[in-house]
């Protein structure tokens, strides 16, 4: 199994037809096992969820120390869970495992894309998600006439998954113009993201006679 996935483990045990989550996974699945009367102690069933077009491998313990791959996987998901049907034993454990062939994924970012009215001197922040990690080494940052940043650099961090840069006295830009940015990371495998985005800075107040606008 790939060490760098943490899988989730149900056990059966056949005097309690109850399973448990030993391990959750990143990120989490969840399960649910089959008792209805169509389903025997020879024909159980569980369910787990998944990702559409994520592969997924699955194996099998009876002791939780040697784990053999079941038969018919890795196999791809084409809905949101996947089944298995065994024949169970007086006790045994299978682990799930999502396989990581994804690159990282955008699930937050300040400024939005096509934000407007972004503070000139406001923080950017860029959540990522992915099933094995971020390879901070990987991560090259562009924010306007900056210049590609990399991890080091003055005012960019990462904090788990969360790409954070401060421009510090420098503002992004002039009033009002439109900024374009471009982060590229890839996860510990390999697999790169590239995200082009552009915002808005806030255009220059104005004040006319008694107005401030």
């Amino acid at each position: 199994m790939n060490p760098l996935i943490r899988p989730l483990i149900v056990g059966f045990n056949a005097a309690l037809p109850l399973f448990g989550s030993f391990l959750t996974a990143a990120p989490e699945i969840a399960t649910q096992l089959d008792l209805s009367s169509a389903t025997t102690p020879a024909a159980r069933k569980f369910y787990f969820e998944t990702i559409p077009g994520q592969r997924y491998s699955l194996w099998r313990s009876t002791n939780m120390l040697t784990w053999q791959q079941v038969a018919g996987f890795p196999k791809v998901a084409d809905s949101m869970s996947l089944e298995h049907t065994f024949a169970q034993q007086d006790r045994e454990f299978f682990s799930i495992q999502p396989i990581d062939e994804q690159a990282p994924t955008v699930v937050s970012q300040y400024p939005a894309v096509d934000g407007f009215a972004v503070g000139r001197f406001a923080d950017l922040s860029i959540g990522l998600a992915d099933a094995t990690g971020i390879n901070p080494a990987s991560i090259r940052l562009t924010v306007g006439a900056s210049g590609q940043l990399a991890l080091g650099a003055p005012g960019l961090t990462i904090s788990g998954n969360t790409i954070t840069y401060d421009s510090g006295d420098a503002a992004l830009g002039a009033w009002g113009v439109t900024i374009s940015a471009t982060l590229v990371a890839a996860d510990t495998l390999g697999h790169a993201l590239t995200h082009t985005w552009s915002f808005r800075l806030e255009p220059e107040p104005q004040v006319a006679a008694n107005i401030f606008v």
